[in-house]
């Protein structure tokens, strides 16, 4: 579950977030679009912690998250967030990028997911020679095998070929339909296929297509 209610956000004399309020309930997906610049990854890094509003309460898994007086740290929260622009630690091989997220994941099952989506990684390529679509592969397979029951997906089909993001579309689709999902895309054909409500983010808040 996942509500906000008053959330106000500045950035210098740049409101982005006056009163911004919105439900979601346990294992319901919500797809928000909107242009640029409009908050869609600010808001989803609230969400998960790792940006703090100016106002307003949020609740996450039916904790109180964030008040004027309370404040819930991101490692804590039970939230997954794939980023827009994939990240990744250039020490650790692929396989233990994966289990960041999970310690409990074994290196067999990261291994057999990179797989499914098209990477023979065997836990032994090095971070800095993955492309953009492999780093995405990966920090996809993070944050689902994490196994935290919110998933935030920023963009998540993101530099990947058309045929390769209907494989691992599926995929994603498939592994997650049981939790709770904000999936943040600007791409129109794929807002309806999550199963979901979809909302156009605008200064105004969340509004119904």
């Amino acid at each position: 579950m996942i509500e906000l209610a008053g959330v106000r956000k500045k950035f210098g004399p740049l409101a982005l977030f006056e009163d911004l309020g919105f439900e979601l309930a346990a294992g319901e997906t919500l797809v928000i679009t909107g242009p640029s610049g409009c908050g869609k990854t600010t808001l989803l890094r609230m969400i998960a912690g790792l940006e703090r509003p100016d106002g307003g309460e949020m609740r996450v898994n039916g904790r109180t998250v964030f008040h004027p007086r309370a404040w819930v740290a991101a490692h804590d929260r039970g939230v997954a967030l794939s980023f827009q622009e994939p990240v990744l630690w250039p020490h650790l091989d692929l396989v233990e990028n994966i289990r960041l997220g999970n310690p409990s994941v074994s290196r067999v099952e990261a291994a057999e997911t990179l797989e499914r989506l098209g990477l023979k990684a065997g836990g032994k390529f090095a971070v800095g020679s993955l492309s953009g679509g492999e780093a995405r592969r990966v920090d996809l397979a993070r944050a689902v095998l994490s196994g935290r029951p919110v998933l935030l997906l920023d963009e998540p089909m993101a530099h990947l070929d058309p045929e390769l993001a209907g494989k691992v579309f599926d995929w994603l689709r498939s592994e997650t339909r049981s939790r709770t999902r904000i999936i943040v895309t600007h791409t129109p054909g794929e807002s309806h296929e999550w199963g979901g409500e979809v909302r156009r983010l605008t200064a105004r808040g969340l509004q119904p297509l």
